[in-house]
């Protein structure tokens, strides 16, 4: 065997490979392809080149056609059998039209005529280079790093620049290929996609000078060697430390802050106390009340604070999970926000909602209404009187259908605030990042999304017609009504309810079946949906066989008489089963969760 290589410098460019048994012929295609970019190697016997094809996929093949054991013909279709799908170039003297028309049916790209030389190799090389990109599996590397944070980009073996995602020319400091090409090669040395292709460890730094602003960025690159097609490519990484540093203020920041509102109400109950409990210098009375006054006012700031934190960190963990159960919305909010006006947490509010069931996480909805109340009172400097409204929205899918979502806004009517101060959005995401990290997670919680809209207004959308779902439709809800049923003494059912003959117009008659139940049902029972169509699960507390019969009943009945007062003169009817009961006296575990496995009764 004869073998070429070129110097170390030039191990980075695309590798071509050459197998001619005439040594003459070899080193001179060697020669030429080198001067169009090329690492050639070259071989005498073409088992060798074959065997070589899964160390390093070559971006192109040269082969020659007469050659003794295995000719040209052979080595294309034994390359194209072993996967490889780059370019296949086949070298001859001869002029046989029906030997070409055999290299061309194995697979050979292109036919070339000894001596090769001169624009039908320039020809050659062009296609190599533009073949390359149209990579399939390329493509989908480039799909998937246009959508990450990590600044990455692709490079081909002599550091040119295939991709590069928005993050990497923001690092680099760089938009237009040929100021970002510079960059590339400042910022990015040769000896790296060199490492990279020897599959040594390939990583680096670069203290990167920002042309616009004059700024420094420390960066660490990272390179690794990606086979495609036959072609070399570099997926090189990008890390940029200068966000690992403001990480770190902002860490030091939060726990500085931390340390200040915990240690300040803490500080000032102690010496409170201290001052209260002194025996050697009794307190006068009114200095007495004045000392209980701030002892309770700091510690209630404290339990405040710990409440805050404990919803901070509960945002990483399960603790948001909810149990859905079928609720009057407007009743549920109102309820809530007399509460809040109870406690002084917030200054009076009007509701403007119309009757409209859903299924929510009543305990999480009211958490975001506290939270967001909270949340106002903080902005405003106040509590504040909380104007309520509740509407149904609906967007429009490009691809036909709606989605209907539960719109509620809760917006302060303020007095005194001007118009100099940071708006609410803005107020949520720096000043008080951690309460609106605190709402929109209790509002993915209830699968729904927040706005932080203009005009100081916090809005939460709830889907109308929520997916079943096993865990919040299930599994919590049966374990919450089993263990209450449990502790009270009670027996507990599980009864499956269904509207059967809904053909038109379904949507609307589950909304009078959902009001229906909101009517009847108390608070020893909680539905959710069902994983049938159209289907409900009422989980039941405190009511033997025969009450539940006559509990469904008054349901049918309610159901019937709003379908008629509708206008309807055909509507479905309401079914039920009793799917699982349990005795007040049954001392047996939480009912399996499986339903086909419930027992009927």
């Amino acid at each position: 065997m004869a073998m070429h290589r070129t110097d170390d410098e030039r191990l980075a460019r695309p590798a071509v490979l050459i197998v001619d048994d005439d040594e003459l012929m070899r080193r001179l295609l060697a020669r030429r392809l080198e001067g169009h970019g090329f690492d050639a190697v070259c071989f005498d016997d073409p088992r060798l080149l074959l065997a070589s094809l899964g160390d390093r996929p070559p971006a192109g093949i040269f082969t020659d056609l007469e050659m003794p054991g295995l000719d040209g013909i052979g080595v294309t279709a034994s390359a194209r059998e072993a996967g490889y799908a780059g370019f296949v170039a086949l070298v001859t003297a001869e002029t046989d039209t029906s030997r070409i028309g055999e290299a061309v049916a194995a697979g050979a790209d292109c036919v070339l005529f000894k001596p090769v030389g001169g624009r039908e190799l320039a020809v050659a090389a062009a296609r190599i280079a533009a073949r390359r990109p149209r990579d399939g599996r390329l493509d989908a590397v480039v799909s998937a790093l246009r959508r990450v944070d990590q600044g990455a980009m692709l490079l081909d073996g002599n550091r040119g620049v295939i991709f590069a995602n928005r993050e990497a020319r923001r690092i680099l400091g760089a938009d237009d290929p040929a100021g970002f090409a510079e960059a590339v090669a400042r910022c990015c040395p040769s000896g790296l996609v060199r490492s990279s292709l020897e599959a040594k460890p390939a990583v680096t730094y670069s203290d990167i000078l920002l042309p616009k602003d004059g700024t420094r960025l420390l960066v660490g690159l990272e390179a690794h060697r990606l086979a495609s097609d036959g072609s070399i490519v570099h997926l090189v990484l990008l890390h940029d430390f200068s966000r690992w540093r403001r990480f770190d203020d902002v860490r030091t920041r939060f726990a500085t802050s931390l340390s200040h509102r915990m240690r300040t109400p803490l500080t000032s109950a102690r010496n409170a106390v201290r001052l209260l409990s002194d025996a050697e210098r009794p307190v006068p009375v009114e200095q007495r009340e004045r000392l209980l006054e701030i002892g309770w006012r700091n510690i209630e700031r404290l339990v405040e604070n710990l409440d805050e934190l404990q919803k901070v960190f509960m945002i990483e963990s399960e603790e948001t999970e909810v149990a859905r159960t079928l609720a009057r919305l407007d009743a549920l909010v109102k309820r809530h926000l007399a509460g809040l006006d109870e406690q002084g947490a917030i200054r009076g509010f009007r509701m403007r909602a119309p009757g409209v069931t859903a299924l929510v996480g009543r305990g999480r909805l009211r958490d975001f209404l506290s939270a967001a109340a909270a949340s106002l009172a903080k902005w405003a400097g106040e509590a504040p009187f909380v104007e309520c409204s509740a509407s149904i929205r609906e967007d429009f899918h490009d691809a036909g259908g709606i989605d209907r979502r539960i719109k509620l806004v809760l917006r302060p009517r303020l007095r005194s605030r001007g118009s100099d101060g940071p708006s609410l959005g803005e107020f949520l995401s720096c000043d008080e990042a951690h309460r609106g990290l605190v709402l929109a997670r209790l509002a993915a919680a209830l699968d729904g999304d927040l706005d932080l809209g203009a005009g100081g207004a916090i809005t939460l959308l709830l889907p109308l017609h929520p997916a079943f779902d096993r865990e919040k439709d299930l599994v919590k809800p049966m374990h919450m009504m089993a263990e209450r049923a449990e502790l009270a003494g009670l027996p507990f059912r599980l009864v499956s309810l269904r509207l059967v003959g809904a053909i038109d117009d379904a949507v609307r008659f589950s909304r009078l079946v959902e009001s229906s139940l909101c009517r009847e049902i108390g608070d020893d029972c909680a539905v959710s949906r069902s994983d049938e169509p159209l289907g409900y699960s009422v989980f039941v507390a405190g009511e033997p066989v025969g009450g539940i019969d006559g509990l469904m009943r008054s349901v049918r009945k309610r159901f019937e008489t709003a379908c008629r007062r509708s206008g309807e003169e055909i509507y479905p009817t309401v079914r039920w089963e009793i799917r699982f009961s349990r005795e007040a006296n049954e001392h047996t575990e939480c009912p399996r969760l499986d339903i086909p496995a419930l027992e009927t009764v």
